[in-house]
Order: C-alpha cells, then structure tokens, then sequence
C-alpha cells in the first residue's frame, strides 16, 4: 500500500511539496528535492536530518541557489546534482557526514569546455564509467577531466561536432540501453548513439520519433 509523507510542513507556498528529485545515499538517506529550491534529507527512518545547500552543509534550514533536478552517484562515491539554472554541483564525503567539499561547475560562455548550459536535467555514468550530462537548452555534455584535475565538458561547442544541436538542444533524459547505446530523451525525440567510439569527433546520432 501507499503512504503519503509531507516533505515540508508548510502548506503555503506550495513548491514546498512539489518534488523534482529522489535519491538514496549509500546510508539508506533520502534526498528529496522541492521546487521552493531545498534538497531535504531524511535518514532510513524517515528522519528529517536537514537541508542541503550550496555551503555543502546538511543543517535545519538551507537552500540551493536553483531548483535540483537530477541527483546520482558515480563509481567514486560522489553525488552529483544537477539545477534547473545554477549547473552541476558536485559532493564529496568528508569525516562529518553532514559536511561536503563541494566543486560547482556551470556554463562560461568565454570557455567552450565549460557545461553548454546552467539547467542540467539528467546527469548518466555509462558501463564505461563515462559521465553524459543532459542540458536543457545546450545539449549534450561528455565528461572529460583534465591532467590538472579539473573537468572540461565536451559538447556541440568543441569536440561533439555531429552533434544535432539544432534540433536535440533540450534533453531531458540520458540512459543507456542492454545493447550499450547511449539513449537521449529530448523534446525533438529519442536519439541514440554507439557508446564505442573512437573519439567524440565521430559520435553518429540517430533520430527516433513517432512521424
């Protein structure tokens, strides 16, 4: 059967309630995140633990700058959070499991391997271990860190020059599928594309629609 729990007590505004995200930590936590822009934490017993923001701290009261769409965990342990306008957030762990270090990353339009764009809908580690970011409004993003230990974002404006940005700039979704393509859900329809590749210069995307 269904239960029903209210992520928030406040009844007004009603984006307290309003969830855009749902994750479970490797602790058996619960991120909830609300439209009103806060990501709750509860523990296994549904306790609430606090709010998660942008300072990397888990406390009573906190927010991020932007809604917080997608939220996963790569193979290190990290936890990334895509927003709806402020770019990727990215945890990881310190000793205090109510403390992060955090690294953000968001769109420069001076630097073509920063993020395509700030509203980051789906974030999606591969069989590969490689990290695809769905961005709506500039595309796809490939993950790529540099010797310096930064990350660049390799996408329609460097590297991912076949890319159909024209028509695929807002993605919605990013998975991949039991024959190892990577799949893209947009508001144009579902492309695909081989995870084998070469480099990203010779990615070829094939569209799907129901036309």
């Amino acid at each position: 059967y269904f239960t029903a729990t209210s992520i928030s007590s406040n009844k007004f505004p009603k984006t307290s309630n309003e969830v855009r995200a749902v994750f479970e930590d490797d602790d058996l936590n619960l991120w909830v995140s609300t439209k009103d822009r806060k990501l709750t934490v509860f523990d296994k017993n549904k306790r609430k633990l606090g709010e998660f923001g942008a300072d990397g701290n888990i406390r009573p009261s906190n927010s991020l700058p932007a809604i917080a769409y997608c939220i996963m965990k790569d193979k290190d342990n990290n936890i990334w959070i895509g927003t709806k306008g402020a770019g990727i957030f990215i945890l990881k762990k310190t000793t205090n499991p109510l403390k992060f270090n955090i690294e953000h990353y968001n769109h420069n339009a001076a630097d073509v391997y920063s993020l395509s764009d700030n509203s980051v809908y789906s974030i999606f580690e591969d069989k590969s271990s490689r990290i695809w970011i769905g961005t709506y409004g500039g595309g796809l993003n490939l993950v790529n860190k540099a010797d310096d230990g930064k990350l660049k974002f390799i996408n329609h404006r460097n590297h991912l020059k076949n890319y159909p940005i024209e028509v695929a700039s807002q993605v919605r979704y990013v998975t991949q599928s039991n024959e190892g393509k990577i799949c893209l859900g947009t508001t144009s329809g579902m492309f695909m594309f081989s995870s084998t590749f070469s480099s990203p210069e010779n990615i070829t995307f094939k569209r799907y629609t129901m036309e």
